[in-house]
Parts: structure tokens; sequence; C-alpha cells
């Protein structure tokens, strides 16, 4: 049995006529959290009204369609080394110095990586990097737009998502110590008591991988 009502089907109407509308944009709209907005799709995705073949993902599939081998090489040699020279890329992959940067340039506008360097914090002082999960109840709209509006600007808030399940964030917070962490942590809950109803934290201690593609592989071409 379909079960939506006028949202559900205003959410489903948007997504469908505009394939690059955020959550954030669809929440504005229908005047709902980000986090109900996000349920409502899950919830119409569930439903079978909504699929990963519609319209809505259609775009971000064609965008990894487009990468042939030579791309891949690009952005494999490029996540070895962000700071390789155009001429370099161009003698490993047998590409001018034009078609290189234009491929590149090409690859920026589609957001398939961003060109930004990777900080480390425990190397310049912020010993623990700790994922935090975080559940929420009896929020208004209001709320939860000061709940991420703070954490988005909050200095010891690496990263910060949206999720699906158990939880309805999940942020990375850097701090110097233990102690550190407790003060940045008591300073959100504290200021956030009435909505969060759940936090869990665990403590990085090794990274094995992280952020690492091997995109010949990953797109068929080995």
């Amino acid at each position: 049995m379909v079960d939506i009502d006028k949202t559900d089907y205003i959410i489903l109407k948007l997504l469908k006529e505009n394939p690059d509308m955020s959550e954030k944009e669809v929440s504005e709209i229908v005047e709902l959290s980000v986090i109900e907005v996000k349920k409502r799709i899950n919830k119409l995705i569930k439903q079978e009204l909504f699929h990963p073949n519609d319209k809505f993902f259609e775009k971000t599939l064609k965008k990894m369609e487009k990468l042939d081998e030579k791309d891949c090489i690009i952005l494999n040699l490029l996540q070895e080394n962000c700071r390789m020279s155009l001429s370099d890329i161009s003698r490993k992959v047998n590409l001018s110095v034009d078609s290189v940067k234009n491929r590149i340039d090409n690859m920026i506008k589609h957001h398939i990586f961003f060109p930004k360097i990777q900080l480390r914090p425990r190397n310049f002082g912020f010993y623990d990097i700790v994922d935090i999960k975080i559940k929420l109840h009896n929020y208004t709209k209001k709320e939860i737009d000061d709940f991420v509006g703070f954490l988005e600007n909050h200095q010891r808030v690496a990263e910060m998502f949206s999720v699906s399940g158990d939880w309805d964030f999940s942020i990375v917070i850097i701090a110097k110590d233990s102690q550190d962490l407790g003060k940045i942590t008591k300073e959100i809950r504290n200021r956030f008591n009435r909505i969060i109803s759940d936090w869990n934290e665990s403590l990085t201690t090794e990274a094995y991988k992280f952020e690492r593609y091997d995109m010949l592989k990953l797109m068929e071409y080995e």
C-alpha cells in the first residue's frame, strides 16, 4: 500500500523535475528540516516510488560513465601526487599538455574531484580524532537549522553528514587530548540538550585507508 501525503508528492515532483536540487533546497521549499526531508525521500525509495535509476541519479551516473581510461590514469596520478605538473602527467598518459588540462578542468567542472589539499590534524597538535553519531528528537525546523549551522561553523568539527538508519548525524571532531575533547562535546551537548536524544563516540586509532580509489579497477578498465 502506497503511503504518501501532499508533502511527499511535492518532494517527489521537485526531485524528478530538478535532479540537481539538494535536500537543503527541498527543505526550504516544503518548510521541513533537512532530516525530515531525508527521511521522506528514504520512505519514497522503500515504497518504490523513487528508484536509483530515476532522473535524480542520472547526472551523477552519467558523469562517471564519461570517465575513460585516460581520465582514470590522470586521477590515479593526482591521488599519488596532487602537485604533479601537467607536463609530467601528459608524458605518462601520452597526451598533450592542453588535452590533459582540458580533461582536468572538465572533471573539476563535473565535480569528479575537488582541487584541494588534505590536512593531517595529528601532525599539528590535534591527536584525538573522534567519530560521533548523534540522534535527535522533538526538534523544530529552526532548531535543526541552528544545530546544523553551529556545527558547520565550529572549528573543531572537521566533517558533518546527515545519515539514514539509527542515527541522524555523523560528525568528526578533532581535539588536542581527552580533556579538550570533553570541553567541545560538553559545549555541543549543553547547547542542544533539548533535541539531542542519543550520542555515541569512537576514537580513530589508526587510518588504514582514507579516500583512495584505484580508478582503473573501479571503472573496470583493469
